[in-house]
């Protein structure tokens, strides 16, 4: 029988948290004029003025124009659909640099300080082509870890290298293979990106699924959409489950009603049919924009826009309850004055509460933004000041920090794999998002250790003690595990002594391959004498 012995002390960025001391809540970090409410990035007034980005209190008040407003003189590019908080830094992304009818140039990708605003970098052009002029427009960023980011484009996916804010290259695979004129803006182009474990996965218009080696940064693997569609963009859910929506890869904005689900692990595809009365998700490739798809932190619940006109699917959003395989409507605006507008509309990571921006025509400048229970009931509606503002995405700060409990003692005398997720918790992020590295190996004489599947497996080599640092990532907030695991060898196979004393020289599987350690099942030991016994290990 096994025994294992495993300690595990935490670290919270520099703070060491003793065992007394951990807790399962997250820590927050609520300190800046920006960190208890919601963003909404516009693309704001084409061929008046660059986009811009409001944000609305926890108490309902506005303060607009964020940007400008703490950076005079500055700011933001061109038609900015995208925007995320990725280790307290906020990713800004536009189409283009500048307005037409701007007189102020700001950028493809804009870089601030999540909690003040701060402009802390921007990159005019990502990428230009033989004549020296751009030829990849920004959509979504991902962050990949605490030092490198990727940036979607119009032609395939861009590296940021996150410690000095500069494009160090491309992920292989990714672009949109010499596409020109209007294909190269709507055929080949990046969407939405996820990270699970240690693979990336992003949806590329023209060729489906991308699965990528953040190690490597190349395209490993592409999952193509189900008969002649193609997806339109891919959710995380809380079960550690991704979902695509099923559009039309030319653009047209037609959209299956089913949704797709794999598994990040096997890539296994589970095709499930939306039932009548319900659409499947909108999708907007033609002039893309982040998708009104998405998925609760809280439940394992995923919601999204859609209709029968899938193009411009304002008035119906819907929920499907993954445990229970329910469909239903969430939110039905058919009977008002108000439309979604486009995907501007998100779930609260904290309050479970749903965030919508709603409009009444494109010529009208009346705006609002309404908030709404996991039930589908209003809560409240906050009006805004007269503008064409075209909003985007709501973007949520990041205020807590990963925390990850003790767990008690345990030794190992053979291979073994511990799941940490049990013990890692963070108020605003899901625990399956959450990236584990194995950091150092204090005894590399006695095991190794990996993080295999989001899982840490260890391998004994030779009895004694090593600590084992873990790396805890959520949403580019870190936090370290030191695992302390005694290895015993004594009291597995190498107790197999012949009559005349001899021992254990070396152990094989039964196809001969060679081990280091014993494992489960069959073990052929090849003893000091000479002899070969089978050993069954349990």
């Amino acid at each position: 029988m096994k025994k294992f012995t495993l300690v595990l002390a935490c670290l919270s960025f520099t703070t060491f948290l003793s065992a007394q001391a951990q807790s399962t809540s997250s820590q927050e970090d609520t300190e800046g004029q920006y960190a208890n409410g919601t963003f909404i990035v516009n693309e704001d007034w084409y061929g008046h003025n660059n986009s811009t980005v409001n944000f609305l209190s926890d108490d309902g008040e506005w303060t607009y124009r964020v940007v400008q407003k703490e950076n005079p003189g500055v700011e933001i590019g061109c038609t900015s659909d995208f925007g995320t908080i990725y280790g307290d830094k906020f990713f800004i992304t536009a189409k283009q640099e500048k307005d037409p009818g701007a007189s102020i140039t700001g950028g493809r990708l804009t870089i601030c300080d999540a909690k003040t605003m701060a402009v802390m970098k921007q990159i005019q052009v990502i990428h230009t082509n033989e004549s020296g002029k751009s030829d990849a427009d920004s959509r979504a960023f991902l962050g990949v870890d605490e030092h490198k980011g990727y940036l979607g484009t119009s032609n395939g996916i861009y590296i940021l290298d996150l410690d000095n804010l500069e494009i160090t290259g491309s992920v292989s695979g990714s672009d949109n293979a010499g596409e020109t004129g209007y294909g190269a803006l709507y055929s080949g182009q990046v969407g939405s990106m996820v990270r699970v474990n240690d693979r990336v996965f992003a949806v590329h218009q023209k060729n489906g699924l991308l699965v990528i080696d953040p190690e490597t940064d190349i395209v490993t693997d592409v999952i193509s959409g189900p008969d002649t569609w193609g997806y339109g963009s891919v959710v995380l859910s809380k079960d550690g489950n991704l979902w695509l929506s099923i559009a039309n890869k030319s653009g047209s904005g037609s959209a299956d009603n089913a949704i797709m689900k794999i598994d990040p692990k096997t890539l296994e595809q589970t095709l499930i049919e939306c039932p009548s009365g319900i659409y499947g998700p909108s999708n907007s490739w033609y002039a893309w924009t982040a998708d009104g798809f998405c998925a609760s932190t809280q439940n394992n619940v995923l919601y999204w826009n859609g209709g029968a006109s899938s193009w411009f699917s304002g008035s119906t959003i819907f929920k499907y309850d993954i445990d229970n395989n329910e469909f239903s409507t969430f939110i039905d605006l058919s009977s008002e004055a108000w439309m979604l507008y486009g995907c501007s509309f998100r779930m609260d990571p904290v309050t479970d509460e749903a965030i919508i921006s709603l409009y009444q025509s494109y010529g009208s400048q009346s705006y609002v933004v309404r908030k709404y229970d996991n039930a589908g009931n209003m809560l409240n509606e906050y009006p805004m000041i007269e503008n064409y503002w075209f909003p985007a995405v709501p973007v949520f700060p990041d205020n807590a920090s990963p925390v990850v409990a003790a767990i008690e003692p345990v030794t190992i005398s053979g291979n073994e794999t511990l799941s940490l997720d049990e013990y890692i918790s963070d108020e605003d992020n899901m625990v399956a998002a959450i990236i584990k590295t194995v950091k150092s190996v204090s005894n590399e004489s006695v095991l190794t250790a990996d993080i295999v599947d989001g899982e840490l497996s260890i391998t004994p080599l030779s009895n004694g003690t090593s600590d084992i640092t873990v790396q805890i990532n959520s949403n580019g907030k870190l936090a370290e595990c030191v695992v302390s695991v005694t290895v015993d060898l004594t009291t597995g196979i190498d107790n197999v002594d012949a009559e005349n004393g001899a021992k254990v020289v070396s152990r094989y599987t039964l196809d001969g391959k060679q081990l280091n350690a014993p494992q489960r099942g069959i073990n052929i030991i090849r003893m000091s004498d000479g002899t070969i016994k089978k050993v069954i290990v349990k």
